[in-house]
């Protein structure tokens, strides 16, 4: 069955000039995190500002340093950082970035960007300088590269990855994720500790990145996302917020990753229709915010349908021709 988001990386002939350099290539945006707090230097007193519905992930990784803290329940005097989330790669305009500011001028602002995926991490990230204080990008969420987070610092650029102090520790697992004995559950579980909890490359990342250009596979997938987002035609794109459908034309933001379908129904029976009858994974339990700010959420429950290049444009056409009868 096909997944919300890749399960295999993104694989490229074409290379490109340039390329990011590996050292600013740190094991996992969730480390990321982490990293990020630390550098802001905060510790547990204070108060980091999370979305609702956020991933338990991020609560795991801010709450490693510092206090995470739901923006609904914020003290706007006593708030050191804010994390804004732009949602399955929907990225809301500099005016909702704007408002949280005014509010909460002394916060820094961390910019979780991983679902995004822009054609040149770094010029995107020189492009949102002035809107966060830090930035965080995913190779594994937006290339299916099986780890790798980008963190940009503000003014200073990317930030350098810690020295690899857990490599011996990596090398052992990896014999372990070689045993053919073993199962593919217990080989992800070893894999999500890497990527958790380990100084060092997964195996995974550090295969493919001997083995691409990072700037060649984002612009490929780019691309391909794009192809995907616009087989939804007019009759349902128009039911989306007008910054929404900005991003959809505008061919120089971010490709989004997911697109959140609004149903008339049971969204629960629809998505399960939809995965069984096309072996995708459709899920309903998701609340999407489609207003066009981090303070005043307009949350919804929708229908998550999968953008990524491992679906086929036939078959994302067929689920759209679906979608449209019911």
């Amino acid at each position: 069955m096909l997944k919300l988001w890749r399960s295999y990386p993104v694989i490229t002939k074409h290379v490109s000039d340039a390329d990011i350099s590996r050292d600013v290539i740190i094991p996992s945006a969730r480390q990321g995190l982490t990293e990020a707090i630390a550098v802001l230097g905060l510790n547990r007193s204070d108060y980091v500002g999370i979305p609702d519905y956020i991933g338990h992930c991020v609560i795991d990784f801010i709450g490693r340093k510092a206090t995470p803290v739901p923006v609904r329940f914020l003290p706007q005097k006593n708030t050191s950082a804010i994390l804004i989330y732009d949602q399955w790669g929907w990225q809301k305009t500099s005016s909702a970035r704007l408002e949280l500011k005014r509010r909460y001028p002394n916060a820094r602002v961390i910019w979780d960007r991983v679902d995004s995926l822009p054609l040149s991490f770094e010029d995107e990230a020189i492009n949102g300088e002035n809107d966060a204080d830090i930035q965080l990008f995913s190779l594994s969420k937006t290339l299916g590269a099986g780890g790798g987070g980008l963190v940009w610092l503000s003014k200073k650029g990317w930030l350098q990855h810690a020295a690899y102090s857990d490599f011996s520790l990596v090398e052992k697992l990896k014999d372990i994720l070689n045993d053919k004995n073993t199962n593919k559950q217990f080989n992800h579980k070893i894999d999500r500790f890497i990527r958790n909890e380990c100084i060092c490359d997964t195996p995974t990342l550090d295969e493919w990145l001997k083995n691409i250009n990072v700037n060649a596979a984002t612009e490929k997938e780019n691309k391909l996302r794009r192809e995907r987002i616009n087989i939804f035609d007019r009759e349902i794109v128009k039911q989306l917020p007008e910054w929404m459908q900005d991003q959809i034309t505008d061919n120089t933001l971010p490709a989004p990753g997911i697109f959140p379908l609004i149903v008339n129904g049971d969204a629960e029976r629809i998505a399960t229709e939809i995965s069984v009858k096309f072996s995708i994974e459709v899920l309903s339990l998701y609340h999407f915010n489609f207003n066009d700010s981090y303070l005043n959420p307009d949350w919804k429950e929708v229908v998550a349908i999968p953008l990524h290049s491992e679906i086929t444009t036939a078959l994302l056409a067929s689920v759209v021709k679906y979608i449209k009868k019911l």
